[in-house]
């Protein structure tokens, strides 16, 4: 221990010594370190961490599997009662539903929220213990809408409530229902769902209020899938036979019940494989984030490197003194080590606060990053500080073991000789150095490149055709059934904002649909008349006027669009697009055809639409489904207006004449240009990210080159003063080490080429752009060209004004 004492107190001194060398070195790690501390903040918040909850391991999510559509499902809520009740592997089944409802606290104005619909045995299943008060009793979620409680996540609580414990038997109001506050979940308890923060959690029996539009209530309706089942496993039984079990229930009950589970089954995961709503898009996305700030690190490593490597350069004739008194070899690379690591730590110290700092502001980013749309507070939890410390450690050793190893085996008698002329330094240490600069520069290379091309990506998306104008859209959302509208209010109150907003200045046309563009809309699954490959696939359904493909400039391939006479009583109508014409009648034409939704009468095909985007901009065709709003109520709506100008003009009148037609509207006003850019800003986001990557890894990389050049000129001054005195212009010395910079440059610009044209290649399925798209590569490497000259101009320009009487005085 004292000996390790000895060796940080002689660390310490020699990096008091040399200020500016631990500067650099510290900047360098603090941004390599920092970057990757805070990737992986983000990495742990995601996948690693464990639930608050009790045996995590012990919770599996329980799924309905669907031959015909493939992948896994939630469960309808009569199969899971019936599962609940079935099953012996489980020592209690729960189930929980998500809903947007219009919640008000006191007096204030209602403002939608997200809230968890749960069963009454959810919390006591999870091992949980109230922060405050208490959890739902069983028979509070016997009779539907017959106990209006509710559980208050910890931040509502704190934020809306001011963390008053006074709150607890206090009133709010959900969808113009009165809820009793019975209690405060724990800290940190967001449910199963990472990324997903509910404010608070309701009985699953209070459906009626929660779920008011009918039209997708599917409480006792068999074949609607929307409960998220989870069991915990009874002891002794283990995952491979409660899955068993599982597969023996859900054969019988696609037995029993053939037309509602055709073709279903159930199966089973470890919650924490299902902790997330699209795994495999947010570890594409996290994976993308660790390498970039992978590279920024290895670039980082290399730039120590280099300066170490200096260093050892000029502690030359010290160290071949200390090993001609008899100093071990090990010893020598042990103090060296302790420098290396010693600086390390507190790089690492201080990308820890930056990493800190960050924390908001990579929160912010992460919701829309690919695989994203997820609530996110980033801690540097003991699993991060830990990860720090062993990345800095690590570090430490990666750029300090060769340096230290060079060092320490110097050529004794030549190193006491010298007094410091770097003239006669081992050739082998400068090709070391060359490689760690060509190194930088191409792993520079690679994250330019991979920034460059979501940049160019996203430049693709905003030039993508969507299949309709948004430019002068104007778009306005609002739920009447949150207010408890009846289904001839709701339509009365429709047509008199339909008939405002016309009338306001600016509006050019005006109509109605329940899923506004670029917001998606609900699946429903197809029955059709007679055998059909597509019987009970899910499709995309949307509820619109009669004049909405002329508002919105969608065009009728094949039929009409719909006309007056599609009313309610009238024959039922629909309208598909070509992707689901071809698809569930090829070779025929799907005018007259006749299918129906589950729950709904048969309806015949009057129209067949073009494809547009619905979902975002660079989906693949999808199958979709139009109904007329007259035959198909539903309360959430939105009023598609087009403007002649600008839409922003027009967005708050439109607004106004809502609120004055009922205050209590909770209304989500916006421009189409504005869905435009939320549905792209995944893409923006992940090029913001991924370009102050690559800018930090050019950075790191031109200040490896200028001291590698610096190191050169600085080793060759003998050199270069001998040849100025025998008449050597400045530009030629000039020329001379240019050449000897670029030469480097060039080498690294070709090994980064042909590394980002192999990296590149998985991120293909998150570009709109070819991975080898060939603006994004001449960009980035004109770029990285521009940076190594102007890196190596400095010490080009101090070599060709060096005084050659001066340089060889010096000897």
């Amino acid at each position: 221990m004292e000996d390790i004492l000895r060796d940080l107190r002689v660390a310490v001194r020699m990096l008091q010594h040399k200020p500016a060398f631990t500067a650099v070195a510290l900047l360098s790690l603090a941004i390599g370190i920092g970057a990757n501390t805070a990737i992986f903040s983000l990495v742990n918040e995601l996948f690693l961490r464990p639930l608050p909850i009790e045996e995590p391991e012990r919770v599996m999510t329980i799924f309905t599997a669907d031959v015909q559509v493939g992948g896994t499902s939630p469960l309808s809520h009569l199969n899971w009662k019936d599962v609940r009740e079935q099953s012996d592997s489980f020592a209690g089944v729960a189930g929980y539903d998500f809903a947007g409802a219009a919640v008000a606290t006191g007096a204030g104005e209602p403002t939608i929220q997200a809230v968890l619909l749960v069963s009454g045995n959810y919390f006591d299943l999870l091992g949980l213990r109230p922060f405050a008060g208490r959890f739902f009793a069983p028979e509070e979620d016997g009779a539907p809408g017959g106990h209006p409680v509710a559980v208050l996540h910890h931040v509502f609580w704190s934020e809306q409530l001011g963390g008053d414990r006074g709150a607890i038997g206090d009133r709010i109001t959900i969808n113009g229902q009165a809820f009793t506050v019975i209690g405060i979940a724990p800290p940190g308890f967001n449910g199963l769902n990472v990324g997903f923060e509910p404010a608070l959690w309701v009985p699953m029996a209070m459906n009626p209020t929660l779920r008011p539009d009918q039209a997708f209530n599917w409480y006792e309706e068999r074949r609607g899938l929307f409960v998220n089942g989870f069991g915990r496993l009874a002891t002794g039984v283990d995952q491979d036979s409660a899955l068993a079990e599982l597969k023996v229930i859900g054969e019988r009950l696609e037995r029993e019940y053939p037309d509602d589970n055709k073709g279903r089954g159930l199966t089973l995961q470890p919650v924490s494989e299902t902790t997330l709503f699209n795994r495999g898009g947010a570890t594409a996305g996290a994976t993308l984030l660790m390498a970039a700030v992978g590279v920024v690190l290895l670039i980082a490593c290399a730039n120590v490197a280099n300066l170490m490597l200096s260093r050892a350069s000029e502690r030359r004739q010290e160290i071949a003194i200390r090993l001609a008194m008899g100093v071990s070899r090990w010893r020598l690379v042990r103090q060296l080590l302790t420098e290396s690591v010693l600086v390390a730590l507190l790089g690492g110290a201080l990308g820890l606060a930056a990493a800190w700092f960050s924390r908001g502001f990579l929160a912010g980013m992460i919701g829309s990053l690919p695989g994203g749309n997820l609530l996110v507070r980033l801690h540097l939890d003991p699993q991060v500080l830990l990860f720090t410390l062993a990345l800095a450690i690590a570090t430490g050793l990666l750029f300090g073991l060769v340096p230290a190893l060079q060092a320490s085996r110097p050529e004794l008698v030549a190193a006491i000789k010298d007094s410091g002329n770097l003239a006669s330094a081992p050739g082998r240490k400068i090709n070391f150095r060359n490689t760690l600069v060509v190194v930088q520069l191409a792993l520079s290379l690679v994250a330019l490149i991979g920034a460059g091309l979501f940049v160019r990506s996203l430049q693709a998306a905003r030039e993508l055709d969507l299949g309709y104008d948004t430019d002068r859209l104007v778009v306005l959302g609002f739920d009447v059934g949150l207010l408890g509208y009846s289904e001839e209010e709701g339509k009365q109150l429709f047509r008199q904002a339909r008939e405002r907003i016309a009338a306001l200045p600016g509006v050019d046309s005006v109509t109605l649909a329940q899923g506004g563009p670029l917001q998606g809309t609900f699946l429903r699954s197809v029955l059709l008349e007679g055998e059909n490959p597509e019987e009970r696939t899910f499709v995309q359904v949307n509820g619109v006027d009669a004049d909405y493909f002329q508002t919105m400039d969608v065009e009728i391939v094949e039929g009409r669009p719909f006309a007056d006479g599609d009313r309610a009583g009238g024959v039922p109508v629909a309208i598909v697009n070509r992707e689901m014409a071809d698809r569930f009648w090829p070779g025929r034409s799907a005018i007259g055809q006749r299918f129906r939704f589950f729950g709904m009468e048969p309806v015949e095909v009057v129209g067949v639409a073009e494809v547009v985007k619905y979902n975002n901009p660079g989906e693949d065709p999808q199958t979709y489904a139009y109904l007329p709003l007259e035959q198909y109520y539903v309360t959430t709506l939105n009023i598609l207006a087009q403007t002649a100008g600008d839409p922003g003009s027009v967005l708050l009148a439109a607004r106004s004449e809502l609120q004055s037609l009922d205050p209590d509207l909770v209304i989500n006003a916006t421009t189409g240009a504005a869905i435009t850019d939320n549905a792209l800003s995944g893409q923006a986001n992940t090029a913001t990210l991924l370009g102050s990557f690559g800018a930090m890894a050019l950075l790191l990389a031109s200040i490896g080159i200028y001291g590698v050049m610096s190191y050169v000129v600085r080793q060759r001054r003998r050199e270069i003063g001998i040849r100025m005195a025998l008449g050597a212009e400045g530009s030629t010395i000039l020329g001379m080490v240019l050449r000897q910079g670029m030469l480097l440059a060039l080498v690294g610009l070709a090994v980064g080429l042909v590394a980002a044209l192999a990296a590149t290649r998985t991120m293909r399925g998150l570009l709109f752009v070819s991975p080898t798209d060939p603006v994004a590569y001449l960009i980035t490497g004109g770029a990285l060209l521009v940076v190594a000259v102007l890196a190596c101009l400095v010490p080009a320009w101090r070599a060709a004004r060096l005084s050659p009487i001066q340089v060889l005085r010096q000897g």
